[in-house]
């Protein structure tokens, strides 16, 4: 059945393509927009969209809804969804594919669409979403040894042998596989035309070193300032958070000057939103944008401050049982140690916390860099959390050790660790400990770990599960539920 799968692909995602570049000829004049990076690229699309107004913009927009592949993609331009992935489902989407050219005329000014990337090869390359989509304007986030397992076979054989070197050597093999990531990642902005434009984050020395080679307009945004050749257009001065909230403060410079009179500061109070600082950049990256599109100051701010909302699973701050806290960041892995900075924050600025937790899953898809980034969000948990519920065999193998270790020695906050084969064995087991005042940080990878199903069960109300949680469609909860007896029968 693979082998069949695998000959089939080509076939079907070049008729895809080939219906979807078709479709977007509807729309010659819309401007498109990709944007790309390890992480955050649907809270950054989120982030445009609200900046811009959302649905009462003064323009006609349309976005990539959960599409960002080299499958998603040219399904979103048709406007067809996968409802189960099941060969039955597949042959519908190809038989809808010219039908949808045919009957599908809907309008839109701009196309804000996420373009990840998971590998150097296609399809699943930069390269071949360039293929399907040329966006006129690019936001460049980050890059991050997220899926960097793809990226080990570039890397020769000296520094494939790094992998079971001293700590210096793992990390700049990080740094090497991280430079690669950059720069498939950067295709994009290089890809631009010259009437084009491209959002870059200056904080990221790899993503700027690849993405400033690009024959577009640049403006840039991040914290810590620029060189001579290119000072930040938008920068982060400052950034708070507590239960309530987060506030950001941008300092407008450079190029930007020009769209804005009065104070150059720009101040975003996000009720309800707990956000680590890391969120900056997809704040950034919108704000950029609507400047250039139009959009003044005061507008900018409004619309951020009523329309911005997150996706379920990514910072989000939920009722716990017996008045707890639980920061939701079930989703994926990515921003791992931001997220962790984000709690660290909460805890220093919120008194009404008095006791950090965490459920922590493995971070899949990593690579030769498994162990040495494991190892590094180990010590970052044992200096903010007194007790951690690590959840998978990564976690188990490379952190464990590391927290025991704290433990033993009685370094940093660290009281308790424990280890779980599933989610809901951890949610079940901190449930009995949850206290008033307690903030539960809880992170991992989706593949097959699926930690939202530890988080229901430490919900205040576990009715709401369906509402707030991350994936609970039909298709996930039946992948959970094969899943899940797949690991039964094999401890059987």
């Amino acid at each position: 059945m693979n082998n069949l799968k695998n000959k089939l692909a080509p076939f079907v995602l070049s008729y895809l393509r080939f219906f979807a570049k078709l479709q977007l000829k509807k729309n010659s004049q819309a401007k498109i927009i990709g944007i790309t990076g390890s992480a955050g690229k649907t809270s950054c699309q989120s982030a445009v969209l609200a900046a811009l107004g959302k649905n009462k913009a003064r323009f006609k927009i349309k976005v990539s809804h959960k599409a960002n592949s080299e499958s998603g993609i040219p399904l979103d331009i048709l406007g067809l969804r996968v409802k189960n992935y099941s060969p039955l489902d597949w042959l519908r989407l190809l038989l809808l594919a010219p039908w949808q050219l045919l009957t599908n005329w809907q309008q839109f000014d701009l196309y804000i669409i996420e373009m990840g990337i998971d590998s150097p090869l296609p399809p699943k390359n930069m390269d071949y979403l360039l293929s399907i989509v040329q966006p006129q304007i690019a936001i460049i986030l980050n890059a991050k040894a997220i899926h960097s397992a793809n990226f080990d076979q570039l890397l020769n054989e000296t520094e494939q042998k790094q992998r079971e070197q001293n700590e210096t050597e793992q990390k700049q093999r990080e740094q090497a596989v991280i430079r690669l990531i950059a720069a498939e990642k950067s295709k994009l902005a290089q890809a631009l035309p010259s009437s084009g434009l491209a959002i870059i984050n200056r904080d990221d020395p790899a993503i700027w070193e690849c993405s400033r080679q690009t024959q577009a307009e640049i403006l840039t945004f991040g914290t810590a300032g620029g060189d001579a050749e290119h000072e930040l257009d938008l920068k982060l001065i400052d950034w708070q958070v507590n239960l309530a909230g987060s506030h950001f403060i941008f300092e407008i410079r450079n190029h930007l000057k020009k769209y804005n009179s009065g104070s150059r500061l720009l101040e975003l109070n996000l009720k309800n939103l707990v956000l680590g600082k890391h969120y900056s950049a997809a704040l950034a990256s919108a704000i950029l944008l609507a400047f250039k599109l139009g959009l003044k100051k005061n507008e900018i701010k409004n619309n951020l401050e009523k329309y911005w909302t997150l996706e379920p699973g990514r910072s989000s701050l939920l009722v716990g049982k017996n008045n707890s806290y639980l920061l939701d960041s079930s989703y994926n892995a990515s921003g791992m140690l931001e997220m962790i900075e984000l709690t660290q924050q909460l805890i220093s600025n919120d008194q009404h916390i008095k006791r950090a937790l965490a459920i922590i899953g493995d971070i899949r898809e990593l690579g030769a860099e498994t162990q040495a980034i494991h190892q590094e969000v180990a010590q970052a948990l044992a200096e903010s959390f007194s007790e951690v519920y690590l959840v998978g065999p990564l976690m188990e193998n490379y952190a464990l050790p590391i927290l025991q270790d704290k433990i033993k020695n009685g370094a940093g906050q660290i009281k308790q660790v424990k280890t779980y084969l599933d989610s809901q064995s951890a949610g079940k087991d901190l449930a009995k400990n949850l206290a008033a005042g307690d903030l539960v940080l809880v992170k991992g990878s989706q593949n097959t770990i699926f930690l939202e199903e530890a988080v229901a069960l430490l919900l205040a109300e576990e009715k709401s599960a369906k509402k707030v949680l991350c994936r609970q469609s039909e298709y996930w909860l039946k992948l959970k539920n094969t899943v899940a007896k797949q690991s039964e029968d094999q401890t059987k």
